[in-house]
């Protein structure tokens, strides 16, 4: 069980850089990727459950969190309908992040989520975008802020399904969780408005392989990361990265913002979404996955003839 969260309008989950109104010049631009960081979501549904709230102590607001919540796993986006170009019949479509800036296809086939390949490759669906350009404003003059201009590149995802599927029947950003909502949230940078209703779905825990879907926190133990062997020393659940990671992408990713604090949460390394691991049959992996972090989607990836 879980939620669907439907975005009305396009929006921004940005994941890197600075970005704000009241700077200015050509590397002002915010741009989005198709999916938020996970805490984007859980803090959305829990403002709209809960209520504002302003708790210091992390371990506190973890416990609130999971209180509220429940388990949290996700995001991805959740597609009913046929997808274009593929000679495939319509069914039931998981798409996952594979950062940056693109969606990988899975198909519900039975009990097992299978890779989608269209001409012998896999499908992978690069998000529509639309482009917005402002002007800061002095509130207090009621006019504009000379030489205040900045860009901004926002992930239609309404227009995204439309484009790549047809005989939609159901699509929205599903997070599985405990709670129970329907209404609205804000979502995403400039609080965009989405639908949310309750989802019955249940995706399938079979597959030779995991693809992340949400960042993998990593421990650095306080040690320094210089070469790519000190990365995969890091371990996974006690495991030796090395040992279980096929492909990957690492970077680094924050926790989110703090309302309570006014900042933003820590920095950790750590493994994007879209890698690859083998050998593992935990639902969530890393730091903080009591709060949705390290979610991993289990799949299988069928012989193309």
């Amino acid at each position: 069980m879980g939620l669907l969260v439907k975005p009305l309008e396009p929006v921004l989950f940005r994941w890197h850089g600075e970005y704000s109104p009241s700077l200015s010049g050509p590397m002002n631009k915010g741009v989005s990727e198709p999916l938020p960081l996970i805490s984007t979501i859980t803090g959305a549904l829990y403002r709209s459950l809960k209520g504002g709230s302003y708790v210091r102590d992390e371990e506190k607001l973890a416990e609130e969190f999971k209180a509220v919540l429940g388990d949290v796993w996700g995001p991805v986006v959740f597609v009913e309908g046929k997808r274009r170009g593929c000679r495939s019949a319509a069914g039931k479509f998981v798409l996952f992040h594979d950062y940056p800036g693109r969606l990988g296809v899975l198909r519900l086939d039975g009990d097992t989520l299978v890779t989608v390949y269209r001409e012998k490759e896999k499908d992978y669906i690069v998000p529509e975008q639309v482009n917005r350009t402002g002007i800061g404003r002095d509130l207090a003059k009621r006019n504009a802020k000379e030489h205040l201009l900045y860009s901004v590149k926002l992930v239609d995802l309404g227009s995204t399904v439309l484009k790549n599927f047809e005989d939609v029947k159901e699509w929205g950003i599903y997070v599985k969780t405990d709670a129970k909502y329907r209404g609205v949230v804000r979502l995403g940078g400039r609080g965009r408005t989405a639908a949310v209703k309750e989802l019955d779905l249940d995706l399938p825990n079979k597959g030779e392989k995991s693809v992340v879907a949400s960042p993998v926190l990593l421990d650095s133990d306080k040690r320094s990361i210089v070469t790519v062997d000190d990365l995969m020393e890091m371990r996974v659940e006690g495991v030796a990265l090395a040992n279980v990671l096929e492909y990957g992408k690492i970077g680094v990713v924050g926790r989110g913002y703090s309302l309570s604090y006014n900042s933003r949460r820590p920095l950790y390394p750590a493994l994007l979404p879209g890698s690859v691991l083998n050998r593992t049959d935990r639902e969530k992996v890393g730091l903080f996955k009591e709060l949705g972090w390290g979610s991993l989607l289990r799949f299988s990836s069928p012989p193309q003839g």
